[in-house]
């Protein structure tokens, strides 16, 4: 007879790429490497896997179970890896919010995610009303010191066991509701299963050489799909995470000079402010591998700028919540080819397209669309706008670009941006460039404005460099020197600040105020 294998019985674990799991393998890897670093504390793989453990286990006895969805609200903090990581490996789904929404949002975003816990920082409990509470059948828990009727987190930690759970998450298992700006004002929440997550981290590697020397100083927010995936990323892979709750330009110089950081990422606003600094050069910043642009692209100004006082390692990329990183542009590319997004990553596919879902050829403008393994596996509760955004099996972006003679992607604007003046579409991001090249300009924004004649007339909201005003004429000339006569702004207005958010757009709210005035 013959014998019996005695691992016959035991159960196959599916989740080769399960993110929960890669914080596992890391762990074994570089146990008493530091994984996080914070202002006051470190932690390293093996604790930090161990912490996740034991809130594994807290949150199985509370009654989480797969499938169940999450709230997470936390800044730039090892809790917010921990809770991440701790519902990864339940097979649970965490729905990220931003710390910055009001009380009625976050009540608006659990509610119709369908969140069954929220677990957060007590730094944020003005938020979170009672109303919000109401819906989650497992309640609220709360981290940190202050004055907070929920329970705390720490008792859902403290006194579990630290061992390595057993696990029922497979690839395909759903990782992550994330969420991205809607047309209707509630967020979209793309659905990304744990594959495809692991594949975002593989893209950090393929790309801009992520790996388990990399240090990572985060200083945008890991709530947004920006930050975390880059954070995530470097943990996937056995680098180190540096968190910081807001961006200091001289902070963040010091810490790549004393900690020789190797990787960052900063939104345009971020790399303004640095290039501001008086004793920028000083710095040495030899150490930096990858200054990657969060948000926004750089403009053609700041590039030049950064590569002079920082580094030359500079690389932008047209992405994604949505369809994840599609195209990237290199650090030798950024002067041979500025202003473009750069070429297709490996596995994906990009084509400029136009109204009948043709390809068209270099030189010509349509809508960008992509097909690859980054792309989320649809819209939670949103039928209407999957159907229009997942077509043959691409994402269609509502981003409006075109290739050049050698596959590079240039992107003009967003479709629903585009001003539309007499009968011709102009992009409101070429003449902003234009105008940042003005020496007494530091930020500019343009819009569309009602125009009876023209329909909408161009606007330009312009924030002057310290100590300087240009005149409404010194402007206009100088743009006639670089655009054509209808892409010339006919209103100007002067302002302090454009208000923008961590990833450098011109917030909502900025130009609500403005057009109420």
């Amino acid at each position: 007879m013959a014998r019996r294998n005695k691992l016959q019985n035991r159960p196959v674990d599916k989740g080769f790429l399960s993110i929960g799991r890669s914080l596992a393998v890391s762990a074994r890897r570089f146990p008493e490497k530091v994984a996080v670093s914070e202002p006051a504390r470190d932690i390293t793989y093996r604790e930090l896997n161990e912490r996740v453990n034991q809130l594994f286990y807290g949150l199985r006895e509370l009654g989480v179970e797969k499938g169940d969805h999450v709230g997470i609200l936390f800044g730039n903090t090892i809790e917010h890896l921990i809770t991440l990581y701790a519902v990864a490996k339940l097979g649970a789904v965490s729905v990220v919010l931003d710390i910055k929404w009001k009380a009625r949002e976050i009540s608006q975003a659990l509610s119709f995610f369908d969140c069954d816990l929220l677990l957060f920082d007590s730094a944020y409990r003005s938020s979170i009303t009672a109303e919000a509470l109401q819906g989650l059948k497992l309640g609220a828990f709360a981290y940190g010191e202050g004055d907070c009727p929920s329970p705390r987190l720490e008792e859902l930690i403290r006194g579990h066991p630290t061992k390595e759970p057993a696990c029922d998450v497979g690839d395909e298992d759903l990782f992550m509701i994330m969420l991205t700006a809607g047309t209707t004002g509630m967020p979209k929440g793309c659905l990304v299963n744990h594959k495809t997550y692991a594949i975002h981290c593989l893209n950090s590697a393929v790309g801009r050489g992520c790996d388990e020397n990399s240090k990572e100083l985060s200083v945008v927010p890991i709530y947004y799909n920006s930050g975390r995936g880059t954070v995530l990323a470097h943990l996937f892979f056995g680098g180190s995470v540096y968190l910081r709750n807001r961006f200091d330009a001289r902070e963040t110089m010091e810490l790549v000079q004393n900690e020789k950081i190797t990787s960052l990422a900063l939104a345009s606003t971020m790399c303004y402010r640095l290039l501001q600094l008086p004793d920028l050069t000083s710095y040495d910043t030899k150490s930096i591998k990858s200054l990657r642009k969060a948000g926004l692209p750089f403009t053609w100004k700041m590039v030049e700028g950064l590569i002079q006082y920082v580094t030359p390692n500079i690389f932008q990329g047209y992405a994604s919540t949505d369809a994840g990183q599609a195209t990237i542009l290199k650090p030798h590319e950024q002067l041979l080819k500025i202003g473009s997004s750069g070429r297709a990553i490996w596995g994906v596919e990009v084509e400029v397209v136009d109204e009948n879902h043709g390809p068209l050829p270099s030189g010509r403008e349509g809508e960008i669309r992509v097909r690859g393994p980054n792309m989320c596996q649809g819209y939670y509760k949103n039928p209407e706008e999957e159907q229009k955004r997942f077509v043959y099996g691409w994402y269609y972006s509502g981003d409006i670009g075109r290739f050049d003679a050698d596959g590079y992607l240039y992107v003009i604007g967003r479709k629903k941006d585009i001003i539309k003046t007499g009968s011709i579409n102009v992009a409101p991001k070429e003449i902003e460039e234009i105008l940042l090249l003005h020496p007494k300009i530091a930020d500019a924004a343009v819009v569309g404005v009602s125009d009876p004649e023209w329909g909408e007339e161009i606007k330009a909201y312009i924030v002057p460099q310290e100590g300087e005003r240009p005149g409404d004429a010194e402007i206009i000339k100088f743009c006639k020197e670089y655009l054509a006569d209808y892409k010339i702004p006919k209103k100007i207005e002067f302002v302090r600040d454009l208000q923008r958010s961590d990833l450098g757009k011109v917030t909502f709210k900025f130009l609500e105020e403005r057009e109420g005035e």
